[in-house]
């Protein structure tokens, strides 16, 4: 699942389907990162934050269904929001403001 950073006058959202890769795993571990291109043009991944969604059901790899969404606000802060679609209410969340 991927989004980018919107420009800081454009809001956007996006929302994609993720799930483990592990059979019977009890947690979900997404990494929020973002690719930056340096001053000589080399592109790299820069980590910006962690989300485990725990007490996910029993089940093999790819069945779980955790829905990811992606929000950049005109000011440019992400917020990522992550839902184990079988429990609404196991919502996991991160808001990272922009970069300096």
């Amino acid at each position: 699942v991927s989004a980018r950073r919107a420009q800081p006058h454009r809001a956007a959202r996006q929302s994609a389907a993720a799930s483990q890769h592990g059979h019977h795993s009890a947690t979900v571990q997404l990494d929020v990162v973002e690719s930056v291109v340096d001053d000589d043009g080399a592109s790299k991944v820069r980590p910006l934050a962690q989300l485990v969604l725990a007490d996910i059901a029993d089940a093999s790899a790819g069945v779980p269904q955790v829905e990811v969404t992606f929000s950049v606000d005109r000011s440019g802060i992400l917020s990522v929001t992550a839902v184990d679609k079988a429990r609404p209410d196991s919502a996991v969340s991160v808001t990272l403001n922009k970069p300096q």
